[in-house]
C-alpha cells in the first residue's frame, strides 16, 4: 500500500484537493489525521472557503425548541426538505435548559445566546464549541439597561466571526427612561469584546429572532417613538450603523433573506397571510409576493420555499409558485433556520464536545463564574 508522500507523487495535488472537496466535514476531520500534506490542505482558509461553497454542500434544516414536558431543549438537524417520516442526523437534548435560549447561524457556526446575556459559539459538523468572555460594562453610576439585543454575522474582507451587542439604557434617578444606547463589538480572532461610541436615536430596537445577517451587514427593525420604523444595518467589515429611511410599511413581523437579498415579511393581522417585500437596491422595494395561506413564517428554504406554520399546529414547507404544501411535522417547533456544515475552526475555544452533546449547561455558558444578574 502506498504512503500518504507516494499517493501524492503519483497523483496531482489538484486532483487531490478535488477528491476531499467533495468529502463531507466528518470525513475530512478524519482526514486530517493521515498525514500532514492532508493536514495542511484541509486546514487551508482557501479550502475551507471552497469547501463551505460548493454546490454540494446544500442547506439542512436545523431545528431548535423547548419541550415543556421534559423540561428539554431539543436540537435537531435534517438532511433535507423531505422531513415528514423522516429521521434527524443527529437530535440533542440539553437538560433543564430555560425557554429562552436563541440560536442564529452564519456560514456554518451557530451563535447560541441565553437571556441575550451569555454566548457560545458551536461549529455542529466538527463538534467545537466556545464560550464568549463576559462584556466589560462602562455604565455610568445610577444607569441600568433595560433593553438588549444583538447580532451575529461574518466580517466577509477578514474572515472574521463578529457578535455586535446593544443595551438601551435607563437613569430611573434622573428620570431618564431612555438614555444612550451602550454598543460593544466582540471579535472571534481576538476573542474580546470592543466598546464603539456611536450615537443610535431610537426607542426601541428589534430582538434577533426577527433579523438577520445579509453578506456582511445585520439587519434590525427599529423605531423613533414606537409611532415610525425603518431598518438599522450594521456593517460587520468597518462596524458602522446606517438607516434605511424608507420601509413599504410599518413594522415588518421579520427580516429574512431572499435569494441574497433583504426581504421584509409583513403578517396581515385582518386579512390573514402574508406580504413578502424584497428590497433590490438601497431604497428600492418590490412587493415580491402575497401569499394568502400561510401564518407565521420562519424564512425561505431552497428555490424561494417558504418554510412556515400555517396554524398553531402545522408546520409546512409552502411552494409560492405550485401552491404545493409539504408538512414538516412538530406542532412545538420554536425555531428552525437553513443550516451548511463547515469546516471553519472556532479556535482556541474551550474543546470539543463529545457526540455533538451539549447537555453540559453550566459548562457551555459559564454559569457557574459570574451571577447571571450581573451580565
Amino acid at each position: 500500500m502506498a504512503t500518504c508522500n507516494e499517493f501524492h507523487q503519483l497523483i496531482p495535488d489538484d486532483v487531490i484537493i478535488d477528491i476531499l472537496l467533495r468529502l463531507p466535514v466528518k470525513s475530512l476531520i478524519r482526514a486530517r489525521a493521515v498525514c500532514k500534506n492532508w493536514y495542511t490542505i484541509i486546514k487551508n482558509t482557501s479550502f475551507v472557503a471552497k469547501h463551505f461553497n460548493r454546490h454540494t454542500n446544500s442547506g439542512r434544516l436545523f431545528v431548535h425548541r423547548h419541550d415543556k414536558i421534559s423540561e428539554k431543549y431539543v436540537f435537531s438537524l435534517y438532511p433535507d426538505q423531505t422531513l415528514a417520516g423522516s429521521s434527524p442526523v443527529y437530535q440533542d437534548l440539553v437538560v433543564d435548559m430555560p425557554d429562552k435560549l436563541w440560536v442564529g447561524a452564519c456560514n456554518g457556526i451557530l451563535c447560541l445566546s441565553y437571556h441575550s446575556r451569555r454566548f457560545a459559539l458551536w461549529n455542529p459538523a466538527t463538534r467545537e464549541y466556545r464560550s464568549l468572555p463576559e462584556v466589560p460594562r462602562k455604565f455610568p453610576p445610577n444607569v441600568t439597561s433595560f433593553q438588549e439585543t444583538f447580532g451575529f454575522g461574518l466580517d466577509p474582507i477578514t474572515n472574521d466571526y463578529k457578535l455586535v451587542r446593544i443595551w438601551n439604557t435607563a437613569d430611573f434617578i434622573r428620570g431618564k427612561m431612555h438614555g444612550p444606547y451602550k454598543v460593544a463589538v466582540y471579535t472571534l480572532s481576538t476573542d474580546s469584546w470592543r466598546h464603539l461610541d456611536v450615537d443610535l436615536p431610537y426607542t426601541w430596537i428589534d430582538t434577533p429572532q426577527t433579523s438577520t445577517c445579509i453578506n456582511g451587514v445585520y439587519y434590525w427593525s427599529v423605531s423613533e417613538n414606537f409611532n415610525h420604523y425603518l431598518i438599522l444595518s450594521f456593517d460587520m467589515s468597518n462596524e458602522l450603523f446606517h438607516d434605511i429611511l424608507d420601509i413599504p410599511s410599518s413594522k415588518p413581523s421579520s427580516i429574512v433573506p431572499y435569494n441574497n437579498s433583504l426581504a421584509l415579511i409583513y403578517i396581515k393581522e385582518d386579512k390573514g397571510g402574508v406580504d413578502i417585500w424584497v428590497m433590490r437596491e438601497e431604497g428600492g422595494w418590490t412587493k415580491q409576493l402575497t401569499v394568502e395561506l400561510i401564518r407565521y413564517p420562519f424564512g425561505f428554504w431552497k428555490n424561494g420555499k417558504i418554510i412556515t406554520k400555517i396554524d398553531e399546529r402545522r408546520v409546512v414547507l409552502y411552494d409560492p409558485e405550485t401552491h404545493e404544501i409539504k408538512y414538516l411535522g412538530s406542532p412545538n417547533w420554536a425555531n428552525c433556520l437553513v443550516y451548511r456544515e463547515s469546516l471553519v475552526a472556532i479556535g482556541g475555544g474551550d474543546g470539543l464536545l463529545a457526540h455533538n452533546q451539549l447537555s453540559d449547561v453550566d459548562l457551555i455558558f459559564n454559569f457557574s463564574k459570574t451571577v447571571l444578574s450581573s451580565s
